[in-house]
């Protein structure tokens, strides 16, 4: 799936569910990262594509 529609669908999925904080913690990323991850701007690893 192509990064850019991963990051859309994450932040979409994300909303409305849970803070980005409670999110971050859930997949042991930093909060300042799944920021990048949902706007297109850092590369989903595989290990948190799995989440």
């Amino acid at each position: 799936m192509p990064e850019i529609i991963r990051a859309g669908l994450l932040k979409t999925l994300r909303k409305g569910q849970s803070t980005q904080e409670k999110l971050a913690d859930l997949a042991d990323i930093l909060q300042s990262t799944l920021v990048k991850y949902e706007i297109g701007a850092g590369k989903i690893s595989k290990d948190i594509d799995t989440i």
